[in-house]
């Protein structure tokens, strides 16, 4: 899950920037199931939000939205490992 993530994250950002809205929807859409099936329930809602506007946002806006949901994937990449190694423990 982080890793594909962190591609997908990276796919958004490369599309918001060629203009490829639809792809971001693409890929915010894939990133919101599976951040739902593990329980990451703040993740999927901001996927979720900007899977649903992000044909109709500015430029600005989506690389804003695309950033939010990097930054909380970063929370819940650094809340996975920490957990990992508990387990691991």
């Amino acid at each position: 899950f982080v890793a594909s993530s962190a591609r997908r994250l990276t796919t958004m950002e490369d599309d918001a920037r060629s203009g490829q809205r639809e792809d971001v929807k693409r890929e915010a859409h894939s990133m919101k199931s599976a951040a739902a099936m593990l329980g990451f329930t703040a993740l999927s809602e901001q996927a979720r939000e900007l899977e649903r506007e992000a044909v109709g946002l500015d430029h600005e806006e989506l690389v804003r939205r695309i950033a939010l949901l990097a930054t909380t994937f970063r929370d819940v990449e650094q809340r996975s490992r920490a957990m990992v190694q508990t387990l691991a423990a």
